[in-house]
């Protein structure tokens, strides 16, 4: 590929000239051409969501930065009382930690951590991934609950 890239082209002083072709060569092509006949006859046996979950399980689940910028711990809620026929809801005071939206319209919380999200995106995350953690704290999210009064 380098000799590609930079323009080399092999030369032989003869026109005639055999080639020769070195072992090292020859192990070195056998040997991956192998490795990749084996990765595809063995891919399809494995099954990647559970190998997935199992090492998620086994490593901890670090939040991505833009998650704890969104959503402080001490985070409260607001009161709105903008709703149709004067009744007042809550409403987070901060963006949902997984898409960033400013202001979460559903609000649901994840139990047992308490973490309020959007409920489409709780929702989704926790259809596609039966053992999808908090991205804010890391723990399983068992079940989810609609923000209420307190």
């Amino acid at each position: 590929m380098l000799e590609r890239v930079a323009g080399a082209r092999l030369v032989y002083d003869r026109a005639v000239m055999t080639r020769v072709i070195s072992f090292e060569y020859l192990n070195r092509l056998l040997i991956w051409q192998e490795l990749s006949e084996l990765l595809l006859f063995a891919l399809p046996l494995f099954d990647l969501p559970k190998i997935r979950a199992m090492l998620a399980s086994v490593l901890p689940r670090l939040p991505s930065p833009s998650a704890l910028l969104a959503w402080p711990r001490g985070a409260t809620v607001n009161r709105i009382e903008s709703e149709p026929e004067g009744r007042e809801s809550l409403r987070p005071a901060a963006p949902c930690p997984i898409c960033a939206c400013p202001e979460i319209l559903l609000p649901y919380t994840a139990w047992p951590c308490g973490h309020v999200f959007c409920y489409y995106c709780l929702r989704a995350n926790c259809e596609a991934d039966v053992t999808f953690s908090c991205p804010l704290d890391g723990r399983r999210v068992a079940s989810m609950r609609r923000l209420r009064k307190p």
